[in-house]
């Protein structure tokens, strides 16, 4: 603005532009004395450089092209992004893209949630990309991956709790509802990443005292309540039906070898009661389908074994056949569950 410009506005107006633009912070390491654009977040100033940005960011360069304002002498945009935001942003921008991931828990996810969606905004995706590697890393999609991770989470809160208390938990978990709410936000919809976490949702609700509306669902929309919901009860009811005794898997016995049959399948009846009463009716709560029916394995393996000592002490007991039949549908059956988690929460595309 020249100076005829200035003669003409209030004195008041003046004053009140030399006193914003006193309270201007230039930002410590991302106000480049080579930066040929500055762009403000509240009183903070970046000085970027437009190129970079442009390069990466088609939002970037059509704001840039668009932009009339100015300030210090180089064209100027004003954003309404978090100052941490931006920074997160601007840094990963001029380091390569490079994102120096902390441990995810519920203090550092905030400012993950920040750089995630402000790379969104801008579009720019590797940033994003790397993010939600990040998360799926936190909550794998494949059932291998998943018991692995189950394995490493116990370890660090029983590591935590014995160093903090009780209370660890909550600073180390961050809450699956908060990551749906933030993806749904970002425009992801990608059931390899919603579905484990819808899952670790629906093991998650049932462990408050709090009604089932209350804080640790209030990230979700009313979509994602309604196939929370819907979808637990599926899930148990597919826990349900999944719960049978298999005595089918005994049915391959040659017919000369009828009698044998029925003695198995007599045999497995009194395994079964005796496992899944012990799995299914005195433990838990029973909110970890997956958990459970990992839990089954083992104990049908560990019943197995004990029906080959009796085998070989010449007592009634399953044969060894028929024991590596019911194990593999043990396995089989958990598996299932897992591989239809996508459907039973309406996440498939």
């Amino acid at each position: 603005m020249d100076m005829h410009s200035d003669r003409k506005r209030p004195r008041t107006e003046l004053d009140a532009e030399v006193a914003a633009n006193a309270q201007l912070t230039n930002h410590p390491d991302l106000y480049f004395e080579d930066g040929n654009v500055i762009m403000k977040t509240g009183n903070t100033l970046f000085c970027v450089h437009r190129t970079i940005l442009s390069k990466h960011s088609t939002v970037f360069r059509d704001l840039f092209a668009q932009n009339t304002q100015t300030l210090r002498g180089l064209p100027s945009l004003t954003v309404d992004d978090d100052k941490e935001d931006m920074e997160s942003l601007l840094n990963a921008v001029y380091d390569g893209m490079h994102i120096d991931f902390p441990t995810l828990t519920v203090e550092s996810f905030p400012t993950l949630a920040g750089l995630l969606r402000i790379a969104t905004k801008y579009q720019i995706q590797r940033p994003r990309t790397a993010i939600i590697e990040r998360l799926q890393i936190q909550w794998p999609s494949s059932l291998e991956k998943h018991d692995e991770k189950q394995v490493d989470v116990r370890e660090r809160l029983l590591q935590q709790q014995q160093q903090q208390g009780d209370g660890a938990a909550e600073n180390l978990i961050v809450h699956p509802a908060s990551v749906i709410g933030l993806l749904r936000e970002c425009n992801y919809n990608s059931p390899e990443l919603l579905t484990p976490l819808f899952y670790d949702l629906s093991t998650r609700v049932w462990q408050f005292e709090a009604p089932f509306t209350g804080y640790h669902i209030m990230p979700l929309s009313p979509a994602d309540k309604e196939r929370l919901i819907v979808g637990i009860n599926k899930l148990r009811s597919l826990q349900i039906q999944s719960f049978a005794c298999p005595t089918v898997t005994c049915l391959r016995h040659p017919p000369a070898e009828q009698r044998r049959l029925l003695a198995c399948q007599t045999e497995l009846l009194k395994m079964w009661h005796n496992v899944a009463y012990a799995c299914m009716v005195k433990d838990g709560d029973h909110c970890r389908p997956v958990e459970d029916w990992a839990g089954m394995v083992g104990m049908i393996r560990i019943a197995c074994s004990k029906a080959a000592t009796a085998r070989d002490a010449q007592k009634d007991a399953l044969c060894a056949s028929c024991c590596n039949s019911v194990v593999a549908t043990v396995e089989q059956s958990r598996r299932t569950i897992w591989n239809s988690l996508t459907g039973l929460f309406a996440l498939a595309q």
